[in-house]
Order: C-alpha cells, then sequence, then structure tokens
C-alpha cells in the first residue's frame, strides 16, 4: 500500500476463506482452484486487474518486498516504454531459484527454472527474484499463449 499501487490482488487457493478474512476485505482476491503455475494463476486475475494499463506482479514465494522497491520497478518500466520489466539478484545461495538467461546484448531472454534447466543453465548465478511490471495490452495478449511446462504448470517465467 505504501508503494501506491491500488487495488492489491490477490490470487489464492479455492478454499481460502481463512487468507482472506486474514488479509481483510480492503483487497481484491481472484481463485485459482487448481494451482497450475504463475502463468495460469496471473490468468485468474485477469478480469479484476484488465483496466490497468501496467500491472505488478510479485510472486507469493518472493522475499518481503520494501516499498521503495515497488517504486523504482514501476518507474523504471514505464520509462523504458518496453512489454515486461524484472528485477534479478545474484544472491549466494541459488537453490530452487530460475535462473536469467541473457542474450549477447544483455537483454533478458529467458527464465528457466531450477527444475528444468541443465548443468549450464544452473551454473548462471543471476535469478529471477518473482517481482515483474507488465504492460497490460501486451501481457493479456500473450499469457494465453504459453505453453505448459512438462510438469504441466504453465509458468509465467
Amino acid at each position: 500500500m505504501d508503494a501506491g499501487l491500488d487495488p492489491v490482488i490477490f490470487v489464492v487457493p479455492g478454499a481460502s476463506s481463512a487468507i482472506q478474512h486474514a488479509l481483510g476485505p480492503e483487497f481484491v482476491y481472484a481463485e485459482q482452484h487448481e494451482q497450475l503455475g504463475t502463468g495460469h494463476a496471473l490468468l485468474q486475475a485477469r478480469d479484476a486487474a484488465r483496466r490497468f494499463d501496467n500491472l505488478v506482479v510479485a510472486m507469493g514465494d518472493a522475499p518481503l518486498i520494501r516499498a521503495e522497491t515497488l517504486r523504482a520497478l514501476t518507474t523504471a518500466h514505464v520509462r523504458a516504454e518496453t512489454p515486461a520489466t524484472i528485477v534479478t539478484s545474484k544472491p549466494s545461495n541459488l537453490d530452487g531459484l530460475g535462473r536469467v538467461l541473457r542474450d549477447s546484448n544483455g537483454r533478458v531472454k529467458a527464465i528457466v527454472e531450477q527444475g528444468q534447466a541443465d548443468v549450464e543453465t544452473l551454473s548462471i548465478g543471476e535469478v529471477n527474484t518473482g517481482l515483474h511490471c507488465y504492460q497490460s495490452a501486451w501481457l493479456w495478449q500473450n499469457l494465453p499463449n504459453l505453453a505448459p511446462s512438462s510438469t504441466g504448470e504453465v509458468f509465467l517465467t
């Protein structure tokens, strides 16, 4: 709320009354009845988020995020006029984190989840933090085209 992002939309499991009660009525909730990945989760929020020009997405397993970080992300995203902006990190512990692949110009070309990564990709030290910003029109046009992974999940990454 301190970041000036409103409304905040939580994608929650189908049986989420306890979560909604704990978080409170000031938020918008979208239900994901089957946990089929981050891309699928975001599709569940489409109706609630469709009217916004840009959309900040924070994965549920992302670490605590400061308001300053969210403001910096949205400012950089709007200034760059790009369809997608992500926050990356180079932590000492890479376990469980998606690796960021860049092209020869330094632009992000893919994020590969650890479970889908080969040995070479696992050696990359830059990871996805789970904090992204998207131009909504681009996102809603492209999100339905994501193919399921080998596990059946639809990864936003």
